[in-house]
């Protein structure tokens, strides 16, 4: 079964060596320890009914804002919940390479068909965020601590991602 707390067993699997560069989380002569007690501590302030999300970095790119994560401790809160939700509700991102030579093949057919190119612009931000949540809260299979926190993240009007 899966574990979707945010224990410091689940924060330890998911921490990355880039991560460890680029936050530069440790420098002890006992990384181990050094690593487990500032996962303890990312834990004990994430699993804290008083912790919030703190602000996102911005930067404009093309005419685009992009955001970016603050911390190690938002890092890890974000890549678990996007676990606990890919695993219980099994989406998945669309793999680029294998629409690619699904649309090859299927242009290779000799039968008539029409191909449209479309580009979605803001497909991301146009998401109805209101109705995504309340469905999550509907069916209760994302344990309530994933529940809270992205209530607790979308429930502030300032918050737009």
């Amino acid at each position: 079964m899966l574990d979707q707390s945010f224990s410091l067993k689940c924060l330890k699997y998911i921490l990355k060596k880039e991560d460890v560069k680029r936050f530069r989380l440790w420098n002890s002569s006992d990384p181990e320890e050094d690593k487990d007690n500032k996962i303890s501590d990312i834990s004990n302030k994430i699993n804290s009914p008083s912790f919030c999300f703190p602000s996102f970095r911005e930067k404009i790119t093309k005419g685009k804002t992009i955001y970016s994560v603050p911390d190690v401790t938002t890092l890890l809160l974000l890549r678990k919940l996007d676990r606990n939700i890919r695993a219980i509700y099994k989406v998945k991102q669309a793999n680029r390479d294998e629409i690619i030579h699904q649309v090859k093949s299927l242009l290779k057919e000799e039968c008539f068909y029409s191909v449209l190119r479309l580009d979605i612009s803001s497909c991301y931000e146009s998401v109805d965020r209101k109705a995504i949540l309340d469905k999550i809260d509907q069916n209760s299979i994302l344990s309530y601590t994933s529940r809270n926190l992205l209530n607790r993240k979308y429930s502030d009007p300032l918050m737009i991602i």
